[in-house]
């Protein structure tokens, strides 16, 4: 039996809402001196604790790093695309699925090159010979940086808190390791956790929804984005679960490559649409700290 098949409109792509980063980050800033976030960006991060006690007419004093203010951190943009093929639908609304392809599938994509770091890792940057400090950022080979990513964290395991080194911590046990090692790191908050997908749903009891954002009992936001993949580095390829201070995300405005000229392939009059649009991901590297998480929960 042939299937006679009539046409009819799709669901359009639309971004998930709860756990998603771009729910979660803290939008960039220009700066102000209206800095072009597009051709990077570096700043001096005010994360890191750092204090001493004194008693008054005494000698007496504790020194908690009193003088811990941490190194500058830097980031560069990137490009995010996406592409529409088709043979048969006109052109314009070629360019609209394009549009909505791109911006649901934005914190995705952010979220994933956060996690790994790939791309950077691909062409690492140089700093500009007008700047003569060093970054936090991790840092391939001298002179060059990628931008912060979360894979880029020692990890924390079970000994940290009293366990058995030999066994990975719970889902629920690794996330309070991660935010009391991130809390006694940093200054106030908040905190970022970054948990996979994968056991989002065992740590769910423990959480609370306000919004499109959770929340653990101690006021810390728990990102659960679809594009972290949601493995180390470092342990095999095991789950991990990583904290941060404050992610702050710049994006630009999303461009349609819709010209017929440029799409339509005349050999075989298939259509291809790009959209694209820049993207920077920033937060402090030295908050930064991560835990594996036991496979069986």
């Amino acid at each position: 039996m042939q299937a006679m098949l009539g046409q009819v409109p799709p669901l359009p792509a639309q971004a998930r809402r709860v756990g998603d980063l771009l729910r979660a980050a803290t939008p960039g800033q220009a700066g102000d001196s209206g800095t072009d976030w597009q051709k990077g960006v570096i700043t001096w991060p005010e994360s890191l604790a750092g204090w001493k006690t004194l008693l008054d007419c005494s000698t007496a004093e504790e020194d908690y790093d009193v003088t811990t203010s941490g190194d500058a951190v830097g980031a560069v943009p990137y490009l995010i695309q996406t592409a529409v093929d088709c043979p048969r639908a006109p052109i314009p609304e070629m360019a609209a699925r394009a549009r909505r392809r791109i911006e649901a599938i934005t914190s995705q994509a952010v979220a994933r090159e956060l996690w790994t770091g790939a791309l950077s890792a691909d062409d690492p940057w140089e700093l500009p010979d007008s700047i003569t400090w060093t970054l936090s950022n991790h840092s391939p080979a001298t002179g060059t940086y990628v931008n912060p990513y979360l894979r880029a964290a020692t990890l924390l395991n079970a000994a940290d808190v009293g366990g058995d080194p030999a066994t990975l911590p719970s889902p629920a046990a690794a996330l309070g390791m991660v935010e009391s090692a991130v809390a006694d790191t940093m200054v106030g908050g908040p905190i970022y956790l970054h948990v996979p997908l994968a056991v989002l749903f065992e740590l769910a009891l423990g959480l609370e929804r306000r919004g499109d954002l959770l929340y653990t009992p101690a006021g810390s936001i728990v990102v659960a984005d679809g594009g972290y993949p949601g493995t180390s580095a470092d342990t095999g390829g095991a789950t991990a679960i990583y904290g941060t201070g404050p992610v702050q995300v710049w994006l630009g405005e999303t461009t349609v490559y819709d010209e017929p000229s440029w799409v339509v392939d005349p050999a075989t009059n298939v259509a291809r649409v790009w959209a694209e649009r820049p993207a920077l991901v920033l937060f402090d590297p030295q908050t930064l700290v991560g835990a594996a998480v036991s496979p069986e929960g």
